[in-house]
């Protein structure tokens, strides 16, 4: 996760319950986060839904673009490395 993202996800108590909120279903995933990545049906939604959060509680216009284009770019389970992650 970016730098920014977790700078954004802290900046007041609304959005980092809101970010508990949204990762809580996750919390305990580690394993599975590990093998599967986004390929992972609830990971994927979680990674877009923080990245989305983060893009829009950040006051920098160049950081809202970079975290937008990671939340769009999980959306798609896409790796960062722009490849597709595996479902295997």
């Amino acid at each position: 996760m970016p730098i920014a993202a977790l700078a954004a996800l802290t900046t007041g108590d609304a959005v980092a319950d809101a970010a508990t909120d949204i990762a809580g279903s996750t919390a305990d995933a580690w394993t599975r986060a590990a093998c599967r990545g986004l390929a992972d049906a609830e990971l994927r939604v979680a990674a877009h839904r923080l990245l989305t959060l983060a893009a829009d509680a950040t006051t920098t216009p160049d950081e809202r673009e970079i975290l937008g284009a990671a939340a769009a770019r999980c959306a798609r389970g896409a790796m960062p490395s722009g490849g597709e992650a595996s479902t295997s």
